[in-house]
């Protein structure tokens, strides 16, 4: 009997003795590119519309011992190529939709929608802003530091559809648009950019 009171509470103290994994500590910003919080365009609204400009934002996080002006150079890349995969969304739609009634095959708009929003043929696209947060990251025993870095880029509706119809002149067989064409795809412009005004 002694030795199994002794073994029950051997036990008892083992597992008073026992630490259970707690919630970990949120994360901590320790410092920032500006010394202010982080922008709305950098997580709230990653995407939105104003003035006839499109903004789209791009995010990358790299270890806290790199310099954080390679995190926003790749942050910079980043952001251009979702802006480049925001535009081809909408204008493949826009395009579908100008298209409907006139003879021009699918990887005929494909090519259009490529050449469009290539980087080299988009005069208007820039980088407009951007930031960065040095974080103490406290996710697991061993907390580590890293950069988040944000840029804005941005283009103006007038630079996209420049880009866009010069396409469509280039890739019409040396033919001139018709009249028709050109007026659905004006109305369809009207649709690009808007719902998202910000």
């Amino acid at each position: 009997m002694k030795i199994y009171t002794a073994i029950l509470v051997s036990l008892f103290l083992i597992s008073c003795a026992h630490r259970y994994p707690t919630d970990p500590a949120p994360d901590k910003i320790l410092a920032t590119s500006n010394g202010k919080d982080r922008p709305s365009w950098a997580m709230d609204k990653p995407r939105y519309v104003k003035k006839d400009q499109l903004y789209v934002s791009g995010m990358v996080e790299i270890d806290g011992n790199q310099s954080p002006s390679k995190g926003l150079l790749a942050a910079d890349l980043q952001a251009r190529a979702n802006l480049l995969s925001e535009l081809k969304s909408r204008l493949q739609a826009q395009l579908q939709f100008a298209t409907e009634g006139f003879h021009y095959d699918q990887q005929h708009l494909n090519n259009i929608i490529t050449e469009s929003i290539n980087v080299h043929s988009l005069t208007g696209l820039y980088i407009d802003q951007r930031f960065y947060e040095k974080v103490l990251v406290r996710n697991s025993q061993f907390p580590q530091v890293k950069y988040t870095c944000y840029s804005l880029a941005t283009i103006s509706m007038k630079d996209f559809r420049e880009a866009v119809e010069r396409n469509l002149r280039n890739n019409n067989s040396g033919k001139p648009l018709t009249e028709d064409f050109k007026k659905k795809v004006d109305k369809a412009w009207d649709r690009v950019f808007d719902s998202e005004e910000g």
